[in-house]
Protein backbone atom coordinates (compact mmCIF):
# COMPACT_ATOMS: atom_id res chain seq x y z
CA UNK A 1 0.00 0.00 0.00
CA UNK A 2 2.92 2.38 -0.55
CA UNK A 3 3.13 4.41 -3.73
CA UNK A 4 6.79 4.97 -4.57
CA UNK A 5 8.74 5.49 -7.76
CA UNK A 6 12.31 4.30 -7.52
CA UNK A 7 15.12 4.06 -10.08
CA UNK A 8 17.94 1.73 -9.07
CA UNK A 9 21.29 1.32 -10.83
CA UNK A 10 23.41 -1.64 -9.75
CA UNK A 11 27.10 -2.08 -10.43
CA UNK A 12 27.65 -5.84 -10.31
CA UNK A 13 30.99 -6.72 -8.73
CA UNK A 14 30.08 -10.22 -7.52
CA UNK A 15 30.11 -12.70 -10.45
CA UNK A 16 26.77 -14.21 -11.45
CA UNK A 17 26.22 -17.98 -11.19
CA UNK A 18 29.21 -18.29 -8.87
CA UNK A 19 27.44 -19.46 -5.72
CA UNK A 20 28.37 -16.20 -3.98
CA UNK A 21 24.81 -14.90 -3.44
CA UNK A 22 25.46 -11.81 -5.57
CA UNK A 23 21.82 -11.40 -6.59
CA UNK A 24 20.59 -12.08 -3.05
CA UNK A 25 23.03 -9.51 -1.68
CA UNK A 26 21.72 -6.92 -4.15
CA UNK A 27 18.15 -7.74 -3.11
CA UNK A 28 18.96 -7.41 0.60
CA UNK A 29 20.80 -4.12 0.06
CA UNK A 30 17.83 -2.76 -1.91
CA UNK A 31 15.40 -3.78 0.83
CA UNK A 32 17.51 -2.05 3.49
CA UNK A 33 17.94 1.07 1.38
CA UNK A 34 14.22 1.39 0.71
CA UNK A 35 13.30 0.73 4.32
CA UNK A 36 15.83 3.28 5.57
CA UNK A 37 14.01 5.78 3.38
CA UNK A 38 10.47 4.69 4.24
CA UNK A 39 10.92 3.60 7.89
CA UNK A 40 7.93 1.34 7.26
CA UNK A 41 8.89 -2.25 8.16
CA UNK A 42 10.32 -3.75 11.33
CA UNK A 43 13.05 -6.41 11.27
CA UNK A 44 10.62 -9.33 11.33
CA UNK A 45 8.57 -7.89 8.47
CA UNK A 46 11.72 -7.28 6.42
CA UNK A 47 12.79 -10.89 6.97
CA UNK A 48 9.39 -12.11 5.76
CA UNK A 49 9.71 -10.02 2.59
CA UNK A 50 13.28 -11.25 2.08
CA UNK A 51 12.12 -14.88 2.34
CA UNK A 52 9.55 -14.29 -0.42
CA UNK A 53 12.23 -12.83 -2.69
CA UNK A 54 14.76 -15.66 -2.37
CA UNK A 55 16.13 -18.33 -0.03
CA UNK A 56 19.48 -16.58 0.53
CA UNK A 57 18.11 -13.06 1.00
CA UNK A 58 17.29 -13.37 4.75
CA UNK A 59 20.91 -14.35 5.46
CA UNK A 60 22.20 -11.44 3.39
CA UNK A 61 19.81 -9.14 5.24
CA UNK A 62 21.33 -10.36 8.52
CA UNK A 63 24.72 -9.19 7.27
CA UNK A 64 26.92 -11.33 9.48
CA UNK A 65 27.82 -14.91 10.34
CA UNK A 66 24.74 -17.01 11.09
CA UNK A 67 23.28 -20.49 11.25
CA UNK A 68 20.63 -20.86 8.54
CA UNK A 69 17.96 -23.56 8.59
CA UNK A 70 14.90 -24.50 6.57
CA UNK A 71 15.55 -23.24 3.06
CA UNK A 72 17.47 -20.32 4.54
CA UNK A 73 14.63 -18.39 6.13
CA UNK A 74 15.44 -19.38 9.74
CA UNK A 75 18.47 -17.25 10.56
CA UNK A 76 20.24 -17.45 13.93
CA UNK A 77 23.09 -14.91 14.29
CA UNK A 78 26.32 -16.31 15.75
CA UNK A 79 29.10 -14.50 17.62
CA UNK A 80 32.42 -13.93 15.82
CA UNK A 81 35.26 -16.40 16.35
CA UNK A 82 38.85 -16.57 15.08
CA UNK A 83 38.55 -18.17 11.64
CA UNK A 84 41.18 -17.87 8.88
CA UNK A 85 40.74 -14.26 7.78
CA UNK A 86 42.41 -14.25 4.33
CA UNK A 87 40.39 -15.63 1.45
CA UNK A 88 41.15 -16.48 -2.17
CA UNK A 89 38.12 -16.95 -4.42
CA UNK A 90 38.47 -18.37 -7.92
CA UNK A 91 35.63 -18.12 -10.43
CA UNK A 92 36.64 -19.68 -13.74
CA UNK A 93 33.29 -18.98 -15.46
CA UNK A 94 32.20 -22.61 -15.27
CA UNK A 95 28.40 -22.60 -15.10
CA UNK A 96 26.72 -25.37 -13.09
CA UNK A 97 23.18 -26.68 -13.39
CA UNK A 98 21.76 -25.86 -9.94
CA UNK A 99 18.44 -27.56 -10.64
CA UNK A 100 20.22 -30.78 -11.60
CA UNK A 101 22.48 -30.55 -8.55
CA UNK A 102 19.44 -30.45 -6.27
CA UNK A 103 17.91 -33.36 -8.17
CA UNK A 104 21.09 -35.40 -7.70
CA UNK A 105 21.45 -34.54 -4.01
CA UNK A 106 20.72 -37.56 -1.83
CA UNK A 107 18.78 -36.07 1.03
CA UNK A 108 18.75 -37.70 4.43
CA UNK A 109 22.28 -39.08 4.14
CA UNK A 110 23.55 -36.77 6.86
CA UNK A 111 22.08 -36.48 10.40
CA UNK A 112 21.26 -32.78 10.34
CA UNK A 113 20.41 -32.46 14.04
CA UNK A 114 23.67 -33.99 15.26
CA UNK A 115 25.72 -31.93 12.77
CA UNK A 116 23.99 -28.77 13.98
CA UNK A 117 24.62 -29.60 17.63
CA UNK A 118 28.29 -30.36 16.98
CA UNK A 119 28.84 -27.18 14.97
CA UNK A 120 27.15 -25.01 17.60
CA UNK A 121 29.14 -26.68 20.38
CA UNK A 122 32.47 -26.10 18.61
CA UNK A 123 31.45 -22.57 17.62
CA UNK A 124 30.57 -21.70 21.21
CA UNK A 125 34.02 -22.93 22.27
CA UNK A 126 35.67 -20.94 19.50
CA UNK A 127 37.31 -24.14 18.24
CA UNK A 128 37.94 -23.06 14.66
CA UNK A 129 40.45 -25.84 13.91
CA UNK A 130 37.87 -28.55 14.67
CA UNK A 131 35.17 -26.66 12.76
CA UNK A 132 37.33 -26.54 9.64
CA UNK A 133 37.67 -30.33 9.80
CA UNK A 134 33.91 -30.94 9.76
CA UNK A 135 32.62 -28.21 7.43
CA UNK A 136 31.25 -29.91 4.32
CA UNK A 137 29.39 -28.99 1.16
CA UNK A 138 27.09 -31.84 0.08
CA UNK A 139 26.94 -30.42 -3.45
CA UNK A 140 30.69 -30.50 -4.02
CA UNK A 141 31.20 -34.10 -5.17
CA UNK A 142 28.00 -33.98 -7.23
CA UNK A 143 29.12 -30.87 -9.08
CA UNK A 144 32.72 -32.07 -9.42
CA UNK A 145 31.56 -35.30 -11.10
CA UNK A 146 30.09 -33.28 -13.97
CA UNK A 147 32.62 -30.44 -14.07
CA UNK A 148 36.25 -31.63 -14.18
CA UNK A 149 37.39 -28.03 -14.65
CA UNK A 150 36.30 -27.28 -11.10
CA UNK A 151 38.38 -30.19 -9.82
CA UNK A 152 41.39 -28.54 -11.47
CA UNK A 153 40.64 -25.25 -9.69
CA UNK A 154 40.17 -27.07 -6.37
CA UNK A 155 43.39 -29.06 -6.71
CA UNK A 156 45.33 -25.93 -7.67
CA UNK A 157 44.33 -24.24 -4.42
CA UNK A 158 44.80 -27.43 -2.41
CA UNK A 159 48.39 -27.65 -3.63
CA UNK A 160 49.25 -24.47 -1.69
CA UNK A 161 48.07 -26.03 1.59
CA UNK A 162 45.41 -23.54 2.69
CA UNK A 163 43.76 -24.03 6.06
CA UNK A 164 40.49 -24.82 4.26
CA UNK A 165 39.25 -25.12 0.68
CA UNK A 166 35.76 -25.77 -0.65
CA UNK A 167 33.24 -25.00 -3.39
CA UNK A 168 30.69 -22.26 -2.79
CA UNK A 169 27.03 -23.36 -2.50
CA UNK A 170 25.92 -25.23 -5.60
CA UNK A 171 28.88 -23.78 -7.50
CA UNK A 172 30.84 -22.74 -9.16
CA UNK A 173 33.41 -20.61 -7.34
CA UNK A 174 36.11 -22.30 -5.24
CA UNK A 175 37.44 -20.56 -2.14
CA UNK A 176 40.39 -21.12 0.17
CA UNK A 177 40.91 -19.79 3.71
CA UNK A 178 44.31 -18.90 5.16
CA UNK A 179 45.40 -17.90 8.65
CA UNK A 180 48.65 -16.60 7.11
CA UNK A 181 47.77 -13.44 5.14
CA UNK A 182 51.22 -13.14 3.52
CA UNK A 183 51.07 -16.72 2.26
CA UNK A 184 47.58 -16.11 0.87
CA UNK A 185 48.74 -13.02 -1.04
CA UNK A 186 51.70 -14.92 -2.48
CA UNK A 187 49.40 -17.72 -3.62
CA UNK A 188 47.03 -15.22 -5.20
CA UNK A 189 49.88 -13.59 -7.12
CA UNK A 190 51.06 -16.97 -8.42
CA UNK A 191 47.67 -18.11 -9.75
CA UNK A 192 46.26 -14.74 -10.85
CA UNK A 193 46.71 -15.41 -14.56
CA UNK A 194 45.68 -19.07 -14.53
CA UNK A 195 41.93 -18.51 -14.18
CA UNK A 196 39.25 -16.09 -15.40
CA UNK A 197 38.71 -14.29 -12.10
CA UNK A 198 40.80 -14.54 -8.93
CA UNK A 199 39.92 -12.46 -5.87
CA UNK A 200 41.88 -11.85 -2.68
CA UNK A 201 39.81 -10.57 0.22
CA UNK A 202 39.37 -10.66 3.99
CA UNK A 203 36.76 -12.32 6.18
CA UNK A 204 34.65 -9.76 7.99
CA UNK A 205 32.95 -10.61 11.28
CA UNK A 206 31.29 -7.89 13.32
Amino acid sequence: GIGLQVAIAIQKNIPSQAGLAGGSTDAAATLLLLNNKLKHFNEQELMAIAHRIGADVPFCLNGNVALCEGIGEIVTPLPPIALPASIIIIYDEIHCNTKQAYADLKRGTHPVASCKDLILSLWTKGDSQSLLKIFKNDFQNIIFNNNPGLVTVYNTLKRFQPDFVQMTGSGSAIFALFFDAEHAENVCNQIQTQFSQVFFTKLLMI
